[in-house]
């Protein structure tokens, strides 16, 4: 009669979610920081200019609906010989990026997303190469 009693009680307990069974806890917190944080996906678009050693770099960052995301964007573009050149501009003040003195090779372009404080809107990042 014990043991029955004392299983039954076991049984409740985990059912009451009074006994842990594992040491570890799920988290299903947003890569944001706050529930029900929005999305974005950045987007890169280099338009090189061959013959002026130059690039343009237009970046973009999507979400759904019509939310507008704010904060900064990072680009940063790692040359053929490894050199990388990095540039934070306010988004969406500014729209695009123009590297200038660009040696002939393939280029390759990491734009990332940085929310603003206290918004709701999630990091993201994306790369794009282009050529010279």
């Amino acid at each position: 009669m014990k043991k029955l009693f004392v299983g039954l009680l076991a049984a409740f307990m985990m059912v009451a979610g009074l006994v842990a069974v594992s040491g570890t806890t799920a988290s299903a917190a947003p890569r944001c920081g706050y529930q029900g944080c929005i999305p974005t996906e950045s987007a890169p678009n280099p338009k090189p200019k061959p013959g002026k050693n130059k690039a343009r770099i237009n970046v973009t960052v999507g979400t759904q609906g019509n939310a507008v995301p704010r904060g900064q964007v990072k680009i940063v573009l790692t040359s053929p010989n490894g050199t990388k050149r990095t540039v934070i501009v306010d988004y969406p003040a500014k729209k695009f990026t123009i590297f200038n003195n660009l040696r002939k090779g393939r280029y390759t372009v990491t734009m990332t997303y940085l929310p603003g404080k206290n918004t709701r809107f999630a990091r993201s990042s994306e790369t794009a190469n282009f050529r010279i």
